[in-house]
């Protein structure tokens, strides 16, 4: 009986090192670690813009509110403390406190020492308003509540 062999040499250093790994393994985990800061401030560190879309969202929810309801709706802007309340607690909207925040209802601008706020009434109208969102970075957004119609827009220029 003949036994065959295969003709293939069986190459010693087939396969990877106990170094070669620990390379691939500590590449990885910077390239995690890496990633993960960068998920870590995209989560954290929202644009102006994205701030302006959650102001007019909560304005339009307000303002359907009132319709459904048939009571005033008010929102309160707190133009110190970076904070635009509603009368649903969870439609709050806080900025961080290095941003600037300026509102302009009716013709008054206002920026330190009152409490503006918008109102919103059953028949779909607004007291109206303007308000100006910048980053320290100079990155603006606006939010524009139509007096008339009571409609909350948003764009990355002023009205």
């Amino acid at each position: 009986m003949r036994v065959f062999r295969a003709s293939v040499p069986v190459s010693v250093s087939a396969g990877f090192s106990l170094i070669e790994m620990l390379v691939v393994l500590a590449i990885l985990s910077v390239v995690a670690g890496i990633a993960a800061i960068s998920v870590q401030q995209v989560k954290n560190g929202k644009s102006p813009y994205g701030y302006a879309r959650d102001i007019a969202d909560s304005m339009t929810a307000l303002r359907f509110r009132a319709m459904n309801t048939g009571l005033i709706q008010t929102s309160e802007i707190d133009v110190e403390g970076k904070a635009i309340s509603y009368t649903e607690p969870r439609l709050r909207v806080l900025l961080p406190k290095t941003w600037v925040l300026s509102i302009t209802t009716g013709r008054d601008l206002a920026e330190v020492e009152t409490v503006p706020n918008i109102t919103f009434l059953p028949d779909g109208t607004s007291s109206g308003a303007e308000i100006a969102l910048t980053n320290p970075a100079g990155e603006a957004a606006y939010v524009r509540v139509n007096w008339l119609t009571g409609l909350a827009e948003y764009s990355h220029h002023a009205f």
